[in-house]
């Protein structure tokens, strides 16, 4: 059998060789139906994907989520581009014609009743001695309190009385030598100290919260040589303390609670140097010295941040000077005003990280961390003598500068939290679709 097999594939081989176009003719044959097969093959996958294709839902997106993507990506653009100094005129507020150098010309803050009130001095025939509340979200006289000094109010003081659920305003009278204490939600009337300096007029008071207990505290301007103390009536209006100290010219009083040292402080900014009275600690106090002398420090606000407290003060000569809270050493002198024996009036820590001053009829920031001015804010006519700042729901935390002569209040909002905001409601409307 097996010689039969090599005698049929060598007489195979032989036909090859003799007929060569036979075995091309074989190959084309095998090639062609080779071809058909991949021919099938290839329709039946077509028809396979068609199959699949039939489950597979195309979905195009709404036209109002393309725009809102759209619109998104236009605000993100321009958070990029945009400078976190940069802030924006908003609204023209009241008016206010109180032409006191002192701070504190109004009030605001974010009320227990849900809306951010503005505390200011109302005018009444020829005298600013009446008191208006003002609703800033709605832009609307909430109530005016008519008469309430015999002469114009010059400045406020709002603390909120968490224990009984309350917002107190103290208004001060300079040129009436009183100060009168209000429960401003329920326009309930609680105190009234007169006569307060015997040589001189009030520029500032505050509440203090000592044991639970709360204290109105009053500072003093001489025009005398005879000094006048800081003088802590209980609210009864009785004097129960008098806290004693070769200085005639007190500009601005004020409480700090050190949180960490469970300390009290009274802070004072007189002609010359600011100092900081330990009440829990028999008042003993530091003083922080300006070196020149010349200084008229309407303004002290502290700084707080991890492990550093600083305090920082207004003065003359268009300097905003700052001192380490606890070793009295001063730190730095940034120069805000070239003007020579300018005096800065109001002052504000913004977000807790820019330092609003008031510079003439413009607004100068400052970058806290770095103590460099970075932007000036144009918008006022006159020297502007009060800077605050409230949470509004809207624009975040608001500026509101006050100028001297016209009264006029201004309300500022940040850009950039401006677009964060619009941003964040884009994509809250996108989350409907």
């Amino acid at each position: 059998m097996e010689v039969k097999n090599e005698i049929k594939e060598n007489d195979k081989n032989k036909e090859n060789i003799k007929n060569p176009q036979l075995k091309e003719s074989k190959k084309k044959k095998k090639l062609t139906k080779n071809k058909s097969k991949n021919k099938f093959k290839s329709k039946d996958k077509k028809e396979d994907s068609l199959n699949n294709n039939e489950n597979i839902i195309i979905i195009n997106e709404p036209k109002e989520v393309i725009e809102l993507k759209e619109e998104i990506k236009k605000y993100e653009k321009k958070l990029k581009k945009t400078n976190p100094y940069d802030f924006e005129l908003v609204n023209n507020l009241v008016k206010s014609e109180i032409n006191f150098r002192v701070d504190n010309t109004f009030e605001i803050f974010n009320s227990i009743g849900g809306y951010i009130c503005l505390v200011y001095a109302y005018k009444i025939e020829d005298k600013y001695n009446s008191i208006a509340t003002y609703d800033i979200t709605d832009c609307k006289i909430l109530c005016i309190m008519k008469n309430v000094h015999k002469e114009d109010i010059t400045n406020f003081r709002h603390y909120l009385d968490k224990d009984n659920n309350r917002d107190l305003i103290l208004s001060i009278s300079a040129s009436n030598n009183n100060v009168k204490m209000w429960d401003i939600n329920n326009l309930e009337y609680l105190l009234t100290i007169n006569n307060i300096n015997m040589h001189g007029f009030t520029k500032s008071a505050c509440i203090l919260n000592f044991n639970k207990e709360l204290f109105v505290v009053t500072s003093n301007y001489s025009y005398s040589e005879v000094p006048e103390p800081i003088r802590l009536y209980n609210l009864e209006g009785y004097k129960i303390k008098e806290i004693n100290y070769k200085n005639n010219q007190t500009f601005f009083i004020d409480i700090y609670h050190d949180k960490k040292a469970n300390i009290k402080y009274i802070i004072t900014g007189n002609f010359g140097f600011v100092r900081s009275y330990d009440y829990t600690n028999d008042c003993k106090y530091h003083r922080y010295n300006d070196y020149d002398g010349e200084y008229e420090h309407y303004k002290v606000i502290i700084f707080e941040k991890e492990d550093k407290t600083k305090i920082i003060a207004t003065g003359k000569n268009g300097e905003v000077l700052i001192w380490d809270f606890h070793s009295t050493e001063l730190i730095n002198r940034i120069k805000v005003n070239e003007v020579e024996y300018d005096n800065l009036y109001g002052i504000c820590l913004w977000n807790k990280e820019i330092l609003f001053v008031g510079c003439g009829n413009s607004l100068k920031l400052i970058d806290f961390e770095n103590e460099k001015v970075v932007n000036t804010l144009i918008g006022h006519s006159h020297n502007i003598i009060t800077i605050k700042t409230a949470f509004h729901s809207e624009y975040g935390e608001c500026v509101i500068s006050r100028e001297l002569y016209t009264g006029q209040m201004k309300l500022w909002l940040n850009k950039t939290y401006k677009l964060k905001r619009i941003t964040e409601e884009l994509y809250e409307k996108l989350k409907f679709y």
